[in-house]
C-alpha cells in the first residue's frame, strides 16, 4: 500500500506532463483571471504596498518574475509574495471547502511566477496550477483534516498553503520524483499561521497567505537545489498529522488527489469572509424588494452552522477596522440590504453608514446545522410582513462562473477595454499566449 507522500509525489508527477482536458482548462483559466485582476486592484493597498516597498527594485540575472500589481520584474521569491498578498489583499479570492481554504493566493502565482522566471510556457503553469488546486483539494481530506487544523486554532490556508504552492512549482518545474518528495516535505516543515488575525481583525492575515504562497515557491527551488527535508513529512512520528491533526491517516489520503476536484471550488461576488458569502448572495436578491429602513424591526441571516461559528463572523462591532467590517456576516448583508452591492473600496465610508449599523444592531444569526456552504437565507421582518431570499434564489453563476461572468468580473476590475479573459481563454483553443501578452494585457488599462 502506498504512503500519502508517495500518492502526492506519483500525482505530482503526472501533472507535471499530463495533457490537461478542456474543461480543466477552461476552469484554470477562470481561477488565474479572479487572480491576477483582484491582485491588480489591490495594488494601492497599504499593506501590499508595503511588501512592495520591501522588494529588490531594479532586479538582473535570471529567475526574475513581473508582480501583477505593478509590472515589475523582480526576483521570483519576492514576485510571488507581492502576488499572493495582493490576490487576497481583499478576502475575495475564491475557495475550496473541502480544505476550507484559498487556493487562488497559494497556487496561480507560485505556478506562473516560476513558469515565467525559468522561460516556461503559459501552458506548463496552467499544469501546475491544477496540480497545487487539485493538492490542495487532497489536503483537506474531505474536510476531515481541515476541520481539525481550524479548531486547533490555525488557518487552514496558512497551514496547506506552503504545500499546495509547493506541488504547484513541482509540477511546473517537472521536478524528479525525489525533489518533488523533498519539495512538499520542506514545506510542510514551514507551514502554519493562527486564525487570531481574522478574529481580532488584524491586517497580517493577507500576508500568511503571501508567506505560505512565497514558501512554497521557495521549497521547490530548493528541492531542485538538492536540499532535504524529511521522508515522511506527512506520516512521520513528527510529522503534519501528530502536529495539526488527531495523528490518524485520513481515508482521503489513501488514494491520490483528483483534478475533478477543480469543479468544486467556488468564486466570491463580494469582499467578505467566504463563511458569510451565502447569506450576502442571499441579500443582494432582496435589492429594491425591502421596505423603508425605518420600519424593519428583524433581520434574521440562516447560515451554517460551521460558518456561524467561524472566528470574525458574530462580530457586531463597534467596527473600527476595514478587517472587523469583512468578517462580519451581519454587516455584509446589512451593506448588500441597504446598497444592493459591496466593492472593497465602499469600506471606508461603509465604517460610518448609519443605515448599515443601524440594521447591524437588528440583526440575529441563526446557525443551522447541515447546511450547506452555498446555501443561506435573509428575512426582513416588519409589524406588517416578512420578506425572505435564500442564497438558491440567486443564479450558481456567482460562484461558479461562465465566460460571461469572468467577462463582467474583468470588465469590474480592469474595465470594459480589457482582453485579458480572451487572451487567456485562447490556451482551451489550443493557442498558447505568452506571459508578455497576458502581463501587457493585464497593465494596459
Amino acid at each position: 500500500m502506498k504512503s500519502p507522500e508517495e500518492f502526492l509525489v506519483d500525482f505530482l508527477q503526472d501533472c507535471g506532463t499530463k495533457k490537461l482536458d478542456a474543461e480543466a482548462l477552461e476552469k484554470a483559466v477562470h481561477l488565474v483571471v479572479d487572480a491576477m485582476t483582484l491582485a491588480k486592484k489591490a495594488a494601492p493597498h497599504a499593506v501590499v504596498k508595503a511588501v512592495e516597498s520591501l522588494t529588490t527594485k531594479e532586479a538582473g540575472g535570471d529567475r526574475l518574475a513581473r508582480t501583477w500589481t505593478t509590472g515589475e520584474r523582480i526576483p521570483v521569491s519576492e514576485a510571488v509574495l507581492v502576488n499572493a498578498t495582493a490576490t487576497h489583499a481583499f478576502f475575495q479570492d475564491d475557495t475550496d471547502m473541502t480544505a476550507w481554504a484559498h487556493p487562488g493566493s497559494l497556487v496561480p502565482m507560485a505556478a506562473f511566477g516560476l513558469a515565467e522566471a525559468e522561460g516556461l510556457g503559459v501552458g506548463q503553469a496552467l499544469r501546475g496550477l491544477v496540480a497545487g488546486y487539485a493538492t490542495l483539494n487532497w489536503l483537506g481530506a474531505e474536510e476531515k483534516v481541515a476541520r481539525q487544523v481550524v479548531e486547533k486554532g490555525f488557518r487552514a490556508s496558512a497551514v496547506f498553503g506552503p504545500i499546495a504552492a509547493a506541488a504547484a512549482g513541482a509540477a511546473t518545474l517537472r521536478l524528479d520524483p525525489l525533489q518533488t518528495r523533498n519539495a512538499i516535505a520542506l514545506a510542510v516543515d514551514t507551514a502554519g499561521g493562527s486564525l487570531e488575525p481574522v478574529r481580532s481583525g488584524a491586517q497580517d492575515w493577507r500576508l500568511q497567505n503571501g508567506f505560505a504562497a512565497q514558501r512554497g515557491a521557495m521549497a521547490a527551488l530548493l528541492a531542485r537545489a538538492g536540499v532535504q527535508g524529511p521522508p515522511q513529512p506527512f506520516t512521520g512520528k513528527g510529522g503534519f498529522l501528530t502536529c495539526f491533526t488527531d495523528g490518524e491517516t485520513p481515508e482521503a489520503w489513501r488514494r491520490p488527489p483528483q483534478i475533478a476536484a477543480l469543479k468544486g471550488v467556488w468564486f466570491k461576488p463580494y469582499p467578505t469572509l467566504g463563511d458569510n458569502m451565502a447569506p450576502v448572495v442571499a441579500a443582494s436578491a432582496l435589492t429594491g424588494k425591502i421596505p423603508e429602513l425605518s420600519k424593519i424591526e428583524t433581520v434574521e441571516i440562516r447560515m451554517n452552522a460551521h460558518f456561524a461559528e467561524y472566528p470574525g463572523t458574530q462580530y457586531r462591532g463597534p467596527f473600527e477596522r476595514t478587517e472587523q467590517m469583512i468578517t462580519s456576516t451581519a454587516f455584509a448583508v446589512a451593506t448588500l440590504l441597504v446598497h444592493g452591492d459591496l466593492d472593497y473600496g465602499d469600506y471606508g465610508q461603509l465604517i460610518s453608514d448609519e443605515r448599515v449599523l443601524g440594521l447591524v444592531a437588528k440583526t440575529t444569526i441563526k446557525p443551522v446545522e447541515g447546511m450547506d456552504y452555498l446555501d443561506g437565507s435573509v428575512e426582513v421582518r416588519t409589524s406588517e410582513e416578512a420578506i425572505r431570499a435564500d442564497a438558491s434564489d440567486v443564479s450558481r453563476t456567482v460562484f461558479f462562473r461562465d465566460r460571461k461572468a469572468t467577462r463582467a468580473i474583468v470588465e469590474r476590475r480592469l474595465g470594459s477595454k480589457s482582453a485579458l479573459d480572451a487572451i487567456l481563454f485562447e490556451i482551451v483553443d489550443g493557442i498558447e499566449p505568452s506571459f508578455d501578452e497576458i502581463l501587457a494585457e493585464l497593465h494596459k488599462h
